[in-house]
């Protein structure tokens, strides 16, 4: 299985370097802020996941200078699904910033890296009644709704702890002729559907149900954009959905919450946006409908995506049928294939030649090859690869499969520290076989 050739479109070498820094060469040597790639290396093998405090807080720092310029109030609730390490996450909240998550290992996660109840937004398409019954007793910021059953069950949670809860409803944009991706699609297991009516219908019964509070309209319609026009292309609707229904039941909606969806940071600023193109735009259609208004944004990808490396190691080359592969112990166990992968692949040393390679993991499953690479010169059997773009549904994606998750470390200026400790064979086979 090869990869569509949409996926190959990647923004030139020279733009993907300059919007990735502190990840840079010097010397023709890969660096991660000021410590080089081989003594992280050197210390943990490969492969293995590398994160830059820098690189995320500078992510961080681009989003809130955006919403700051914003004409209503935003929060920001980064998605814990991409990456569910603690020490990230605890950054995250050092940093100021909220939290979203989807299941109750993530809100014990949230909870034990400092995020309180009230900062806290819970979403999924489904969530266990233990799950949603803790929720309500410690009173999370926001509960967004998917179905009509969990909507009654939330009411009935509500009335018995004796305070409405708030929810937000998710709802799906009518189809359009900007196609949504992954999300939203017609009849799909996320949401309310606009155009089939059933987000009115939604609606309306929760302004009549006494155990719950509707603060919010949630829409998630994308994965991975980078195209303003497109992302504002499906929420058009939505906002003008809003209005109509509020007119309807007679009382507003504050809270938006347009969830996450925007692409890497790196890439879309090599592409020539920045996370201003979207959310300016928006803020200013939110605006117009009126009242006191709030906008929550969950972005996972933007936020943490490029501030990670995967460094790899070269097991074996070959070539097969006019193809020259490099085949690594970086595999989809740990760096999941899945369509638009924004992987980039580069030397960790840079060497003489522009030899091109397709590259892919050495797993008995047919996983494809790396979307993306740079012209990579002559590598030999135990050289290192640099995989750009590896921060976000990673670790969180991780399975064991052929072999065990990585360790993953954490630079921080000049020095570094471990995030995450790879597990021996013998530890994970004395875990499962566990009485």
């Amino acid at each position: 299985m090869l990869w569509p050739r949409s996926v190959l479109r990647f923004p030139p070498r020279r733009q993907i370097l300059l919007a990735s820094r502190p990840f840079r060469y010097r010397g023709g040597q890969l660096w991660i802020e000021k410590v080089p790639w081989e003594k992280v290396v050197a210390a943990l093998g490969t492969p293995v996941l590398i994160y830059s405090r820098e690189r995320l807080l500078s992510n961080i720092a681009s989003l809130e200078k955006s919403v700051k310029s914003l004409p209503i109030p935003v929060r920001i609730h980064a998605a814990l699904k991409a990456c569910t390490l603690p020490g990230i996450a605890t950054i995250l909240r050092e940093a100021g910033l909220q939290i979203e998550v989807m299941s109750e290992f993530e809100y014990q996660l949230s909870r034990r890296a400092g995020f309180t109840a009230d900062q806290i937004v819970v979403n999924a398409p489904a969530k266990e009644r233990g799950f949603l019954t803790q929720a309500v007793a410690d009173e999370v910021a926001l509960i967004n709704v998917e179905s009509e059953e969990e909507l009654r069950t939330i009411d009935a949670l509500g009335r018995t702890h004796g305070a409405p809860v708030r929810i937000g409803i998710r709802v799906n944009p009518p189809p359009g002729p900007e196609p949504t991706a992954a999300f939203g699609s017609r009849g799909s297991k996320f949401g309310f559907d606009i155009g089939s009516g059933d987000a009115r219908r939604a609606i309306k019964l929760a302004t009549n149900l006494p155990g719950v509070d509707l603060m919010a309209i949630h829409c998630h319609a994308w994965t991975r954009q980078y195209s303003p026009r497109r992302y504002l292309a499906a929420l058009r609707p939505v906002l003008r959905f809003l209005g109509e229904i509020e007119r309807e039941i007679g009382r507003p909606i504050p809270w938006i919450d347009v969830g996450g969806g925007f692409g890497s940071r790196n890439m879309l600023e090599a592409f020539g946006h920045h996370i201003a193109d979207f959310l300016g735009p928006l803020g200013e259609q939110i605006r117009r409908l009126g009242g006191e208004r709030e906008l929550l944004v969950e972005p996972g990808r933007y936020l943490i995506n490029d501030a990670a490396v995967c460094i790899g190691q070269v097991l074996t080359r070959k070539r097969n049928a006019g193809r020259r592969w490099l085949l690594t112990d970086a595999g989809s166990h740990i760096l999941p294939l899945r369509e638009n992968v924004e992987y980039y692949v580069a030397p960790a040393d840079v060497s003489q030649g522009k030899e091109r390679y397709y590259v892919g993991d050495g797993l008995c499953i047919p996983s494809g090859v790396l979307p993306g690479s740079f012209p990579l010169g002559k590598i030999r059997v135990g050289d290192k690869l640099v995989i750009l773009n590896c921060g976000a549904y990673t670790f969180s994606l991780a399975r064991h499969f052929g072999d065990l998750a990585p360790p993953v470390a954490l630079v921080d200026g000049d020095r570094w520290r471990l995030l995450f400790r790879r597990r021996s064979p013998e530890e994970w086979l004395g875990w499962v076989e566990d009485r």
